[in-house]
């Protein structure tokens, strides 16, 4: 059976929808075919969230330099269009709110599309898979649709990679590219860090984008008072994930706990940071584009598929029966149907302090 990306629809095993969805893009498709925009120009779309926004720059950066001739603007969600605003990268910045889609986010409203519309682009290339990018591209008054798909949505496309499970999540990105040219990925230069300084505290974030990719509080906060001990801690959440019992527990500990309400916050906060701790998330790969070593706990995921590349980013896993080697996520639901958690249980607190305090002496700072 095909596996899905956790939360998303089941397309891949319903053949029912799979066939609606199906019909339903391809009519869409060649119904405004004949009012699209016939130039060279290109829109990107990159409904995405931080981390596959980050990992997907080296690949628009190689659009951008071997297609001098077209103009290239990125459509994305306006909490992550600071991560594009170098002109190496793109032409222009087109934001949507993530409250202009309906469905749970899923379908763009009037408001999306005209904004894609306003671009006046031919080609269209996905950086997404999702039911919102989708159906952005086809009604995006383009002409041509490049990108990455899932099966049920190549109808809408001229060109087409489907979605690849290794190397690594930066490869996918290239793909989508590469369903419209073929670029030399050797020549794509790693994005270099936006700083060049270091810190002095251990930012510290316990949570990730789903419960089973999780440490866990207990074992993390653990981390938080061992490291205290020797180095400032700062113990960085979303607001509202913690109850004020929990805080003043924390607090007790002489462990500073800021609460945070955007990603802007969160990066004003990494201006003094001198290393991040973390489950497999988002805060990894922003704290890497800042220039921040970092320290990621993984469980259910595969971190071939998609930890942060070079000798500053470690990341720490237990290689167990059912650890995922040829797939991003383990076989049981990414650990949704996992009765035990073994894979994040068998990590221990010592062994986590010992990592991170080994690279720090590693990493030092610039």
């Amino acid at each position: 059976m095909a596996r899905s990306h956790p939360g998303s629809l089941d397309l891949d095993n319903n053949r029912y929808l799979q066939f609606t969805v199906s019909s339903m893009v391809f009519i869409l498709k060649w119904l405004f075919r004949p009012f699209a925009s016939r130039n060279n120009d290109i829109l990107v779309i990159s409904f995405n969230n931080i981390g596959d926004s980050i990992l997907s720059l080296p690949a628009l950066q190689q659009l951008k330099k071997e297609n001098p001739g077209s103009r290239i603007t990125i459509l994305t969600y306006s909490d992550l269009g600071f991560l594009f605003g170098d002109r190496n990268l793109v032409d222009s910045v087109v934001l949507v709110e993530r409250s202009m889609f309906k469905a749970g986010g899923k379908i763009p409203t009037r408001s999306v599309i005209g904004r894609a519309r306003e671009c006046g682009c031919g080609t269209v290339i996905n950086f997404s898979e999702n039911p919102q990018s989708v159906l952005t591209m086809v009604l995006s008054g383009g002409r041509r649709f490049y990108g990455i798909a899932r099966k049920a949505y190549a109808p809408a496309f001229d060109r087409y990679k489907t979605m690849r499970d290794l190397p690594h999540l930066q490869d996918i990105y290239f793909d989508a590219v590469e369903s419209y040219k073929t670029v030399d990925r050797e020549a794509a230069s790693r994005i270099l860090p936006v700083r060049q300084t270091l810190g002095d505290e251990i930012i510290i974030t316990p949570f990730a984008g789903w419960d089973e990719k999780m440490w866990g509080l207990a074992r993390i906060t653990e981390l938080a008072v061992r490291l205290s001990k020797k180095h400032p801690v700062n113990f960085v959440v979303e607001k509202g994930k913690l109850s004020p019992e929990v805080i003043r527990s924390i607090t007790a500990e002489h462990i500073v706990v800021t609460e945070l309400s955007s990603i802007a916050e969160y990066l004003k906060h990494l201006e003094s940071a001198r290393l991040l701790v973390a489950n497999d998330t988002g805060p990894i790969h922003l704290a890497a584009w800042y220039g921040i070593p970092t320290v990621a706990i993984f469980g259910p995921t595969n971190p071939d598929f998609c930890k942060q590349p070079g000798d500053h980013h470690l990341a720490i896993f237990k290689e167990l029966h059912c650890t995922p080697k040829r797939y991003n996520y383990c076989e049981l639901g990414a650990g949704r149907d996992c009765p035990v958690r073994e894979c994040l249980n068998r990590i221990t607190v010592d062994e986590v302090e010992a990592a991170v305090l080994e690279h720090l002496g590693r990493t030092q700072p610039r």
